[in-house]
């Protein structure tokens, strides 16, 4: 190779290195930014880099009358192909103007309602379909918000769930520095959260559990897993 190709080829990659990191500057400079302090949301997608494709996968079968608890700023609305009633629960004024500006993201209007995922305002067997993504680790009350929606959920109901939980090993130990600052600057979202093992707690059948590989090395809610959990008829807790 001549000594002005082996130039252009590191120009090349400290180019790449370089875009790489402004990328990730812009995600945390959005995450981070005061605008997202009250929406984790915002903070574990920017960090986790979740495609879009992660989720139309996970909800394409997703039919009936569908929940999706603690919305956010409605990253699943495109997602809902084939529903019959779409209700989206968000306990955030500031996300909720931002659910209800666009009505058109959805294939069905989705109703938004002011509540929390431990309260939820819906009597029971409700709803055919929960889904919570990146939920579950900013709930005050996780085993409560599990309960809620197994409440509302007809028998043999899924909850659909993409969350960020609690490492091992090294990473683990990262996640237990990182935690109390990140849930102060992230509205309440914790790194160290078993959302598996809440949801088995609660009732649920958990199937089809899949992690994600982590958007960097050090990424802190690395690992991110997707899966479904059914509401069983009989308690078997």
């Amino acid at each position: 190779m001549s000594r002005g190709a082996r130039s252009a080829r590191r120009r090349s990659s400290r180019a790449r290195v370089s875009g790489s990191r402004a990328a990730w500057s812009t995600k945390w400079a959005t995450a981070a930014s005061p605008k997202s302090r009250s929406t984790p949301h915002t903070a574990s997608a920017a960090w986790s880099g979740t495609p879009a494709a992660v989720r139309a996968d996970l909800l394409a079968d997703v039919v009936g009358e569908v929940l999706g608890a603690g919305a956010g700023t409605g990253a699943n609305l495109p997602h809902y192909r084939h529903p019959q009633r779409v209700v989206l629960t968000e306990p955030d004024a500031a996300m909720r103007r931002h659910l209800a500006a666009r009505p058109d993201r959805c294939a069905v209007p989705a109703e938004v309602v002011p509540a929390v995922a431990e309260e939820l305002p819906f009597a029971d067997e409700s709803f055919d379909v929960v889904v919570a993504t990146l939920a579950f680790c900013s709930v005050a009350d996780p085993a409560r918000a599990a309960s809620e929606i197994r409440r509302v959920l007809r028998p043999d109901g899924r909850l659909v769930v993409l969350e960020h939980v609690a490492a091992t090993g090294r990473r683990r130990e990262r996640q237990d520095r990182w935690d109390r600052a990140w849930s102060r600057l992230f509205a309440s979202c914790h790194l160290t959260r078993d959302t598996v093992r809440t949801l088995k707690d609660a009732g649920f059948a958990v199937a089809d559990v899949h992690r994600l590989p982590p958007a960097f090395k050090a990424d802190p809610t690395a690992p991110m897993v997707t899966g479904t959990a059914r509401r069983q008829t009989a308690d078997v807790r």
